[in-house]
């Protein structure tokens, strides 16, 4: 009877460790990445990879920075993280479902930039143009994003280029209500 009763405690206090652990994503690419001008990016590159999580089962290509349907994760890291072999990359994303938000059946994507940081990258690529499905087995997603060639690679607009568009359209948008307001009368 003792024994029954040591099992079902410990079996109960297996069963709350577990229950409280955080299920997490372990990325790693199989296919290598490559940038804009066709070379391999190094396995210890400081380049940052982040996670967008798509609300159609698409990649919007113009969203990505960080607005509309395609929104940011929360769940950043450097690609090197591992110091796997030039080209190749393996991050652990722990505490993903409450830290980052991402839960079992999101659609997520990788994105890298070509920086330590993304406020100062001039470049971004989506790794290998597909969607994932989150499926967390045992706690773990292990996700394969895939890898990139110099194609892929966009170039971030500068901050002053974006507030002259801004600006552009502002006085674009001026202009027509003016003359609408004038034709009115």
């Amino acid at each position: 009877m003792k024994k029954t009763v040591l099992l079902l405690i410990s079996l109960g206090f297996a069963g709350f460790c577990y229950a409280g652990a955080n299920p997490s994503i372990v990325w790693s690419n199989s296919v290598a990445i490559y940038d804009w001008t066709g070379a391999l990016v190094s396995g210890d590159s400081a380049w940052v990879v982040r996670l967008y999580e798509s609300a159609d089962n698409t990649i919007n290509f113009n969203n990505l920075l960080p607005s509309g349907d395609d929104t940011y994760t929360g769940a950043q890291f450097a690609f090197g993280i591992s110091n796997l072999a030039d080209g190749f990359g393996k991050g652990i994303i722990a505490d993903s479902y409450y830290g980052n938000g991402i839960a079992d059946a999101d659609k997520i994507y990788s994105v890298i930039f070509n920086s330590s940081n993304v406020l100062t990258a001039t470049r971004w690529a989506v790794i290998d143009d597909t969607v994932a499905t989150v499926s967390y087995v045992s706690f773990t997603f292990n996700y394969n994003p895939g890898g990139t060639v110099a194609g892929d690679w966009q170039v971030v607009p500068e901050p002053a280029s974006a507030m002259m568009l801004i600006f552009g359209a502002g006085v674009g948008m001026t202009i027509y209500r003016i003359r609408r307001n004038a034709m009115r009368r």
